[in-house]
């Protein structure tokens, strides 16, 4: 089932039942206006005061975008935790400028932030000043020394990531077991996002260091009987952070090879760690019982997920700097205005987010839908999507993305209906 809906999302969500979904993955405004300190503190003390709709006066974001101004008040993060729940998730991705006071009107409204996830990308345009052409411009001739002198100076690196904001409702349960087992909410979806292994061979040569016996370990630190590590076929353990290829290569030449040393197989034999704790306790003695790490070796890059195809939809995650032109559906209105929407997520991100947080045939809600990357996302991967946009001309690049995505009818067989006539006749 797949909604769609067209209005503020504040008045929407309003009137939405308590607990109805399972799942909030959204990209909503940033809010990249130039916000002085006085209005965010102002902003932040009216919040905390009970004004949970207040926004500051300014003007423009994001291309001068009136709807960019500011990042969304918690009272919206108030009905979306309503609607959401509990143990539900939430992703919202937000700017590196402004993901702080993102974060803390998703905190007001009484979220916990589990994770940010780093979306890592390549040509995003940088936006520095070039201090030494302004001081030449400012001064003049007589300014011509003092711009030499500041030649290669400017004001902002060149944007290469966004942060995702991880959010969880509170369980209503004791444990996320008791909460899952009630609501089907309180846990992401590991093994439908874990990092591939590099190859068969590697896989084969992980699972030949550690046979998976059952074998225990005893640490000072994490205590007695911990069971054997063991090698996953599906791949490692997904990270919150996701590299391209040409940025993998740099990270294993600065890291260089590495080798994750294997343990004595000789129970008694011991091994001090590098752990720190926060106390800041350091080198715990740890009792190796029969137990013997993954002594693997490569660069760091195989620690992340590293985009190789970046055509497959169903790549964990997928290194794009920019939605490609296939995915940022347009249409020309009644004025002869080309309508697309300027800020497309890609599609294999949203599906990476959809396939961790949904359960399975689970409702996700995305309340700033946009061109509806959500909303094709979901039902790609077979959850049910609810989407609202407040505004209108989006609306037909929404239907456009669920169109695509919704399986088309079967096509009757003729032949095969003919024989059910003559058969009913």
């Amino acid at each position: 089932m797949t909604l769609i809906i067209n209005g503020d999302c504040l008045e929407e969500l309003r009137a939405m039942p308590d607990n109805s979904v399972d799942a909030v993955i959204t990209d909503p405004p940033y809010g990249l206006s130039n916000t002085t300190p006085t209005q965010v503190a102002e902003t932040i003390a009216a919040w905390v005061n009970g004004d949970r709709e207040h926004v500051p006066a300014v003007k423009g974001g994001f291309m001068g975008a009136a709807w960019d101004s500011f990042v969304p008040p918690p009272a919206v993060w108030d009905e979306v935790y309503r609607v959401l729940k509990p143990g539900g998730h939430m992703a919202v991705f937000a700017g590196t400028r402004t993901q702080d006071l993102m974060g803390i009107g998703i905190r007001l409204a009484g979220f916990d932030i589990r994770d940010s996830i780093a979306w890592i990308y390549g040509s995003g345009m940088p936006k520095s000043l070039n201090v030494s052409k302004a001081i030449e411009k400012a001064a003049g001739s007589e300014g011509t020394d003092e711009a030499k002198r500041w030649e290669g100076w400017g004001t902002a690196t060149k944007p290469a990531h966004e942060p995702v904001i991880i959010a969880r409702k509170p369980l209503s349960e004791r444990t996320v077991a008791a909460n899952v087992l009630t609501w089907g909410t309180g846990a992401i979806n590991v093994d439908a996002t874990r990092i591939t292994h590099a190859s068969p061979e590697d896989l084969a040569t992980s699972q030949a260091k550690n046979p998976g016996r059952t074998d225990t370990v005893t640490s000072d630190v994490y205590g007695a009987n911990r069971p054997q590590q063991t090698v996953n076929a599906q791949g490692r353990f997904p990270a919150n952070v996701v590299l391209d290829r040409a940025n993998a290569d740099r990270l294993d030449q600065q890291s260089g090879t590495l080798k994750s040393g294997g343990r004595s197989k000789e129970p008694g034999d011991v091994m001090r760690s590098n752990w720190r704790s926060n106390e800041g306790r350091e080198g715990e003695v740890v009792r190796a019982t029969g137990y013997e790490r993954s002594a693997d070796e490569g660069g760091a890059s195989r620690f992340f997920h590293v985009a190789e195809n970046l055509a497959a939809l169903d790549a964990p995650f997928k290194y794009c700097a920019k939605a490609p032109k296939k995915e940022r559906p347009s249409y020309v209105d009644d004025g002869g205005r080309t309508i697309q929407h300027p800020t497309t997520k890609p599609l294999s991100i949203m599906s990476w987010l959809c396939k961790l947080l949904v359960p399975p045939g689970g409702t996700v809600l995305d309340p700033f839908a946009g061109s509806g990357t959500t909303g094709e996302a979901a039902i790609r991967e077979g959850f049910n999507p609810i989407l609202i946009e407040q505004h209108e001309p989006y609306i037909p690049l929404i239907r456009q993305r669920i169109e695509r995505a919704t399986p088309p009818e079967p096509t009757p067989d003729e032949d095969l209906l003919d024989l059910i006539r003559k058969d009913a006749a």
